[in-house]
């Protein structure tokens, strides 16, 4: 018997969360900061809904069931949520690896039958992190179309790691303030081909009183590759043919003052790639 895909999502949701509620309950400031934090992911993912848009929620096993109640509660899409959830409980991260590999394939075989789909990881285990954005990148359930937005309370120092992949993928990061008094979510990209030690870019912010602002000219969820903020060097790969040429130049911010430059139809091609798209070309 076949059963419809929304159907579907409303039963994962049914079936998944009764093995959290094993959880303990959060402390009342930890309530309210769930709450304040599910607030601010709504607000995120409500200023680019998509009609046809499913969410996919993930979460290590340090995640109370309150959370999960809250964070659904805010998640409310038209195509349903599905909560995955990585249930090891051993300290050896291996075995944590193994549970999350497997989680990740069941979500990017569940991606492949949906027209859209948001993923929400939540987690402050930078490990589990680092992990999850890997598997996912490497397994094809962070292909371009699907977002990504980790939501955490690790400050960004410890998130440095996460740059490289952050960067080539369409994922941001939402870092929650853990103060009530002046409780406030950063929202953060990683620019593709930035140097290591580059600070994340601040998109957008959100507190309980102003709502979501926007701090740059930037949408949520840019597309970094269409024309690049930071002039990234990059290397240019081409094919000589016998109606190009190859010329020496001066060149005093290249390596010995010289460099080695192309001409013909395709340098002009590759010139006018880069100006458009904002690089810098090394052949």
């Amino acid at each position: 018997m076949s059963v419809p895909v929304r159907t579907l999502l409303l039963i994962l949701v049914v079936l998944v969360v009764p093995v959290v509620t094993q959880f303990p309950r959060s402390s009342g400031d930890e309530q309210k900061a769930i709450t304040l934090s599910a607030g601010a992911v709504r607000a995120v993912l409500s200023a680019v809904a998509q009609h046809t848009c499913s969410t996919f929620l993930l979460a290590d096993n340090k995640m109370s069931a309150s959370t999960v109640s809250k964070v659904l509660d805010q998640l409310r899409t038209p195509w349903g949520t599905v909560v995955f959830e990585v249930t090891s409980k051993s300290e050896k991260f291996n075995v944590t690896q193994e549970q999350l590999s497997l989680v990740v394939d069941k979500a990017r075989r569940l991606r492949g039958t949906l027209w859209c789909v948001t993923v929400v990881v939540v987690s402050d285990d930078p490990a589990f992190l680092a992990a999850f954005v890997d598997l996912s990148y490497k397994s094809g359930l962070l292909v371009w179309p699907t977002r990504l937005l980790a939501v955490t309370h690790l400050p960004l120092p410890e998130l440095q790691h996460l740059q490289r992949p952050f960067s080539m993928t369409n994922a941001m990061l939402l870092i929650a303030e853990s103060a009530i008094e002046s409780f406030r979510c950063s929202v953060y990209i990683h620019l593709p081909y930035s140097p290591r030690e580059e600070q994340a870019l601040r998109v957008a912010s959100w507190t309980p009183h102003r709502g979501l602002r926007l701090t740059t000219h930037l949408p949520l969820f840019p597309d970094k590759f269409s024309k690049f903020l930071s002039r990234p060097t990059l290397v240019v790969a081409v094919e000589l043919q016998t109606y190009h040429t190859m010329e020496v130049v001066e060149d005093p911010e290249a390596p010995g003052g010289r460099r080695l430059i192309f001409r013909g139809a395709l340098d002009n091609v590759v010139d006018f790639m880069s100006r458009s798209m904002n690089f810098k070309q090394v052949f």
